[in-house]
């Protein structure tokens, strides 16, 4: 829309996440488009790192992963979503998908993208490096 208002492509930097929004879902194991949350505030778990409902670090989802917490992901061309214990929802991307998408930028011929929230991708844990 914005290159119809008259904008030149090339003079638009798409910003792309390194955290994802989380919220809490009403129906346990809904991830798909028809699926409803909690509010009007996002009800989701905060991160034991953000310690901020509404979001977690990559960091964060990394753990959650790893930890196998009633993990259900899914992922296709729009993006990545994971359910962790039955109502926790987070959209993020995956390297592969922040790579896909920055590729796919580039060919709309815009001015490039930036990478919003960089400290949120990184591991601040004592005796990381």
């Amino acid at each position: 829309m914005i290159t119809k208002s008259g904008v030149l492509a090339n003079k638009v930097v798409v910003g792309l996440a390194l955290y994802g929004r989380t919220f809490q879902m009403t129906t346990p194991g809904c991830y798909g488009p028809d699926c409803t949350f909690t509010g009007p505030a996002s009800g989701a778990t905060p991160g034991r790192c953000t310690g901020t409902a509404g979001y977690l670090s990559n960091f964060e989802i990394g753990e959650i992963i790893a930890a196998d917490i009633n993990v259900q992901r899914v992922s296709d061309a729009d993006g990545d979503v994971l359910v962790y214990n039955n109502t926790q929802w987070v959209s993020f991307l995956t390297k592969p998908s922040y790579s896909r998408r920055t590729t796919w930028i580039s060919g709309l011929n815009f001015g490039g993208t930036s990478a919003w929230a960089v400290d949120l991708d990184k591991n601040y844990d004592v005796g990381s490096v």
